[in-house]
This record gives C-alpha cells, structure tokens and sequence, in this order.
C-alpha cells in the first residue's frame, strides 16, 4: 500500500501500458519472412515438399528434425511460398519435386534421386547432398527473397 501511497494509481497504469507495449514490439521487430521462389521445375505434376531447418541435425532430409514442413503445389511454388512468423537467425532450406506424389523423394538403385532437388544457396551437388553449412543463410531483414533452383539427374 505504501506504493500506491506515493504514486497514484493512473501513474502505475501507464506504466503497466507502457511495459506490456514494450514487450510486444520488442517481439515483432524480431518476427520475420522468407519468400521462396522455385526455377527449373521440370513439369507440373505433383507437389513441392519443402522443409526448412535451423540446425545442422537432420538437414536436409528428416523431416522430423525440420522445424517447418510444407507441400506446395508446382504452380504456388513457381509463383512464391511465404513462410512468416520466423525469428532471426541462421536457417537451411531443403525441397523435393515429389512428382509422383507418395510424399518421398524416390531414388534409384544406386541412391540418386529421380526427383527433382533443391536447396538454399543453390549449392553444387556432387556426390551427396549439401550439408547445413553450405545451404544456411542468415535471417536478419524483415523479408528474405530466396530463388532454390531445382536439379534433375
């Protein structure tokens, strides 16, 4: 009671406002998008699996390690997929053409995809997929624009 002695109660208010307003914008200029655009995808048919990582365990393939996953149509894909409501910081982007629709990236029997792949940074694919490092960007502006250009073998 001695606070509300010395101060009075509207000041207290508008300072409880002025707090909880504080809190709330501190947060959203940390909430951020990416728009991701797809090239080279060869037909319409199917859908576009992405999933997006912020750590190097799982990436690019383990779906449960994503912290996102999405299937998109070709068309929304080609045209541009948001993903908002995302926190600053390091993050990897991995996709497959899964044409044929059974949710997989189908490979032959050697182990090469028969689908189409594509990651951020669109980096080489030699041997194996690219890891973390070579696909991660920095998040660090209220819109990233990220062109992934898929690749057939």
């Amino acid at each position: 009671m001695k606070i509300l002695e010395k101060y009075n109660i509207s000041y207290l208010i508008k300072i409880s406002i002025f707090i909880i307003l504080s809190l709330g914008i501190s947060n959203s200029a940390y909430s951020a998008e990416i728009k991701i655009t797809f090239d080279n995808i060869r037909n319409d048919k199917g859908s576009i699996l992405i999933l997006i990582f912020n750590q190097a365990d799982g990436f690019p393939d383990k779906h449960t390690k994503a912290i996102r996953q999405y299937r998109v149509s070709v068309k929304k894909a080609r045209e541009g997929v948001k993903i908002d409501s995302l926190v600053s910081g390091y993050y990897a982007i991995s996709a497959v053409h899964d044409e044929n629709s059974n949710s997989k990236l189908d490979k032959n029997f050697m182990g090469i995809p028969k689908e189409g792949v594509g990651f951020s940074n669109n980096p080489k694919i030699l041997f194996s997929a690219p890891n973390f490092k070579k696909s991660k960007f920095l998040l660090n502006s209220i819109v990233y624009e990220l062109n992934v250009k898929m690749k057939y073998f």
